[in-house]
């Protein structure tokens, strides 16, 4: 019975200056395992047990704001027609650009023919 007793314990067991075997006392944690608890409970980080947790993703600051508030709403009307209604002949920067690109094309005689007098038309 008494060694039912003695094997049913999970602490191992040491002799007393008595002569009878009793549980040891379970030493105390080491200084640093200490500190990692306190500092656990202070900053609220997990315990690393070389699992993945997702934590490293949550603590990261959320883009979706940001990302709203960058680009243009998109509900309405687009920018260039916001503009086309309020200044007359309004371009954004790629249609001017053509624009002018045409025009020093035409100056020199390389740019495209009027309408309807194409190849096809001198046959």
């Amino acid at each position: 019975m008494l060694r039912a007793a003695l094997q049913t314990s999970r602490r191992p067991l040491a002799r007393a200056a008595s002569g009878r075997w009793a549980p040891r006392a379970t030493p105390p944690a080491p200084a640093s395992k200490r500190l990692d608890a306190i500092g656990r409970a202070i900053f609220g980080t997990l315990e690393g047990n070389n699992e993945r947790s997702g934590n490293k993703v949550l603590r990261k600051k959320l883009k979706g704001p940001l990302l709203a508030d960058y680009y243009f709403d998109q509900s309405g009307q687009s920018v260039d027609e916001v503009g086309r209604e309020i200044v007359k002949g309004w371009m954004n920067d790629v249609e001017a650009r053509r624009k002018s690109q045409l025009e020093v094309l035409r100056r020199r005689g390389k740019g495209p023919p009027k309408k309807g007098q194409g190849k096809r038309s001198k046959r």
